[in-house]
């Protein structure tokens, strides 16, 4: 089995890019291939809760079925972690409270804003012109984010 690295966010948020060792996977556990840590993800956001209570509260909240949404990991040493599919990732960083949480809302909402103007584009300069902003946008917001700072 091979572990994927993060797709989707990784260009936004490359310190959540992360291979993992494939011991850590239990056999027939997981449906599908689960590729991210929770617990770089809740570092991402910078929660002020414990990791473990802030997992607690998502999977009761969703709610996340274990072996289905995510397995659960011995992490050698620090304790207990969960793989989780990037789809999850992202949701769990939407769902999230705080400041970062909130600027990841922005962000995919701004993303949906460019995707549907790319969408009515008629022609090339045009969507040249939009996709140019797009890419602009996504280096800026990265750097604000890791920066610590709201996107526009």
């Amino acid at each position: 089995m091979r572990i994927m690295r993060i797709t989707s966010l990784e260009d936004l948020f490359p310190n959540m890019k992360q291979y993992l060792d494939t011991a850590h996977l239990r056999k027939g556990e997981a449906e599908e291939l689960k590729n991210v840590k929770a617990s770089e993800v809740y570092k991402f956001l910078r929660i002020d809760s414990g990791f473990d209570q802030w997992f607690k509260y998502h999977a009761e909240g969703m709610p996340l079925i274990e072996g289905k949404d995510y397995v659960r990991v011995d992490d050698s040493g620090s304790g207990v972690d969960y793989l989780i599919s990037d789809d999850l990732s992202k949701m769990l960083c939407m769902a999230s409270d705080g400041f970062v949480a909130k600027q990841v809302r922005n962000f995919y909402i701004k993303i949906a804003n460019f995707d549907a103007e790319l969408k009515k584009t008629q022609n090339t300069k045009d969507y040249d012109r939009v996709y140019s902003e797009y890419l602009v946008f996504c280096k800026k917001a990265k750097d604000r984010i890791n920066a610590g700072l709201a996107i526009d």
